[in-house]
C-alpha cells in the first residue's frame, strides 16, 4: 500500500493540474472521470491494507474520505449527465465502496443510507437495460451487501426484505457466472434462519445454487468453510458431499526449484507453479462500468486459465 500511494498522489496531482488549467477542454469529463478513480483506488488500497493494527482505523477513516471526494466528483457528473448510464453506474459504485467501509467503521444510520444510494443509482441503470445481466446482478449485489449488514446489525426484518431484492435481481436473469450463483446461494442461505416458515425450501434452492456454482466454475473450497451465510447448510450431508468433492478436485500448486524447471519454461529467478494455475481476471478498468465482484466477498465472476505447456 505505501510504495503505491505516490502514484495515486502524482496521478492526483496530474489531473487536476488539467483541469484547472483546461477546465472547458473537449475531455474534461473524462478527466474528472479518471480523478474520481484515482480517489475510489486510493480508497480500496487504505480499506485494504491491515497489516498495521496501529494505523487500520486511521487508515479506514482516511479510505472514507478518499470515497468521498470520488462521490462528489460523480455526483457532479450525474448532475450534468443525467442520462449517462456509464456515469450513473460509476456513482453508484462509488456509493458502495464508501458504504463498506462506513459498515467497517460501525457508523451503522450513514452505512445503510450509502449503500441504499449504491442500489438507487444501480436501479437507474437497471432500468437502461433490463436483460443486461451486469446491471441487473450488480444491483442484486448491492442489495445483498445491504442485507448482510442490516443482518450483522441485528434488523432481521429490514435484512429479509434486503435479501428478497437482491433474490430477485440475481435470479433473473439466470446467472452465468460462478460468482453470481455463488452469491444468490449465499443470499438463499442467510434467508434461512430470517425466515422459519421457508427454511426447507430456502436450503433446497440454496444448495441448488451452490451445485450450479461449481458446474459454472466456482473451485474455492475454503470459501464454502468460511461464508458465515452457509452455516444452516454445513450439517447436511449433500453440502458435506460438495464440499469433500471441491476440495478433491481443487488443484494443488507444485513449486520447482530453478533446477528442476521444464527448459521451455521462461527463466525466472523465482520459484515456478507447474501445471495449473486459476486466477482472477485482473482488476477493472477503475474509469469504466464494473460487471465484476468486490475483492472483500469471494467475488470474482470471470477466471482465466494459465497453463504452461
Amino acid at each position: 500500500v505505501e510504495a503505491a500511494v505516490p502514484y495515486q498522489v502524482e496521478a492526483q496531482n496530474i489531473l487536476t493540474g488539467l483541469l484547472a488549467g483546461q477546465p472547458d477542454h473537449e475531455l474534461a469529463s473524462e478527466f474528472e472521470r479518471e480523478l474520481a478513480a484515482t480517489h475510489e483506488n486510493m480508497g480500496e488500497l487504505l480499506f485494504q491494507s491491515n497489516e498495521n493494527p496501529k494505523t487500520l482505523e486511521g487508515n479506514r477513516q482516511k479510505a472514507a474520505q478518499a470515497y468521498r471526494q470520488a462521490v462528489a466528483i460523480r455526483q457532479k457528473l450525474v448532475r450534468l449527465n443525467p442520462a449517462v448510464t456509464e456515469f450513473q453506474a460509476e456513482l453508484a459504485r462509488a456509493y458502495y465502496g464508501l458504504a463498506n467501509v462506513l459498515a467497517t467503521l460501525q457508523q451503522s444510520n450513514d452505512a445503510v443510507l450509502t449503500y441504499r444510494q449504491a442500489t438507487t443509482h444501480q436501479f437507474v441503470v437497471y432500468a437502461t437495460g433490463p436483460s443486461v445481466h451486469a446491471y441487473v446482478h450488480t444491483l442484486g449485489r448491492y442489495h445483498a451487501a445491504l442485507g448482510r449488514f442490516l443482518q450483522q446489525s441485528g434488523k432481521s426484518a429490514e435484512a429479509l426484505a434486503s435479501f428478497r431484492q437482491a433474490r430477485q435481481f440475481l435470479e433473473k436473469p439466470a446467472p452465468t457466472q460462478p460468482g453470481v450463483w455463488l452469491e444468490l446461494a449465499l443470499v438463499r442461505a442467510a434467508c434461512i434462519a430470517l425466515d422459519p416458515a421457508q427454511q426447507l425450501q430456502e436450503s433446497e434452492m440454496a444448495m441448488q445454487a451452490l451445485h450450479a456454482a461449481v458446474a459454472a466454475g466456482f473451485d474455492d473450497p475454503d470459501l464454502l468453510k468460511k461464508a458465515t451465510e452457509l452455516e444452516p447448510l454445513r450439517g447436511r450431508e449433500d453440502f458435506q458431499k460438495l464440499a469433500a468433492d471441491l476440495q478433491a478436485k481443487s488443484k494443488k500448486l507444485v513449486w520447482l526449484d530453478d533446477s528442476r524447471k521444464p527448459k521451455r519454461w521462461p527463466s525466472r529467478r523465482a520459484k515456478t507453479c507447474s501445471s495449473f494455475l486459476a486466477a482472477p481476471i485482473g482488476r477493472r478498468s477503475t474509469s469504466r462500468f464494473a460487471n465484476g465482484y468486490s475483492p472483500n466477498l469471494l467475488l470474482s465472476n470471470s477466471y482465466r486459465s494459465i497453463s504452461f505447456s
